[in-house]
């Protein structure tokens, strides 16, 4: 990792290598990796303490259309979803990165952008954009166990996506809806929709991610005003923000600190100190 020019000084580094639009990451704990999605091109996993490749899969031998990854941490594998009008998400084996393709195929479907995973009642939450042939856009639920379709329900531009297993809700960026929409986690019916206000009104929301060590604090990636937002759970609030995050997508959390990508004219991702 090395430093790199910021308006923030001493909050933003970047990760050394450059990628070639950075979309999808993931963060396994326990391997202490991360996994990167470079769209359309490959996956990249990296120790998250040296930064030193662990290993590469090419696009060509998972989806030549693949864009995001999520980690079932309970049985050890990523999922790799496409952004294509496929219906198709792929396995990537945890233990030896061996492949299991169209583990997930639902036709349907499409331009799968976000993982998330309630293990305590076995289901599995993808979000999916839509396209022009398939203009709904809706979050899918399957089984972790055996990754059989329970049901989906309408979501608008869905793009990432949280869960909140204590408070049971999920949380939805609407990527051209411009807010953030707020779902029973159970029942799947809506419960609130949030659009920010003043100076903290949001935009292109791409990604959601929950602060591991505050259960009240999401962070809000929006993609047209370049810029992460503070969202207090307890009061639907955005309560602060950071600007200079051109074409921000996803992140997670790694060792207290944030890792976003920045897609298209940056091609890098962000390592950020928190700013609240």
């Amino acid at each position: 990792m090395i430093g790199f020019y910021s308006i923030y000084p001493n909050v933003i580094d970047y990760l050394s290598t450059t990628y070639a639009n950075p979309v999808g990451i993931a963060y396994d704990v326990t391997g202490n990796r991360i996994a990167i999605v470079e769209f359309k091109t490959k996956v990249t996993f990296i120790d998250a303490t040296t930064f030193k490749v662990l290993n590469t899969i090419l696009a060509s031998n998972l989806d030549l259309f693949i864009a995001s990854i999520g980690f079932d941490s309970v049985n050890n594998r990523f999922f790799v979803g496409s952004d294509n009008v496929n219906g198709k998400v792929h396995i990537i084996s945890g233990i030896n990165y061996s492949i299991t393709l169209n583990a997930i195929y639902v036709p349907t479907e499409s331009v799968y952008r976000d993982f998330r995973f309630d293990h305590s009642t076995d289901r599995m939450f993808i979000s999916c954009y839509g396209a022009v042939s398939q203009p709904i856009s809706k979050i899918s639920v399957h089984k972790i166990s055996d990754l059989t379709l329970i049901t989906s329900f309408n979501a608008d531009k869905a793009a990432g996506i949280e869960i909140d297993t204590t408070a049971r809700k999920l949380y939805v960026a609407g990527h051209t809806s411009a807010n953030i929409k707020v779902y029973d986690l159970d029942t799947y019916s809506l419960l609130n929709t949030i659009t920010g206000s003043g100076d903290f009104t949001l935009s292109l929301v791409y990604g959601i991610t929950q602060d591991p060590s505050n259960s009240d604090y999401l962070i809000i990636q929006d993609y047209n005003l370049n810029k992460l937002c503070l969202l207090q759970k307890s009061t639907n609030t955005i309560i602060k923000q950071i600007k200079g995050f051109t074409t921000a997508r996803l992140s997670v959390f790694v060792n207290d600190k944030i890792y976003v990508t920045l897609g298209t004219t940056t091609n890098r991702v962000a390592v950020i100190k928190r700013f609240y």
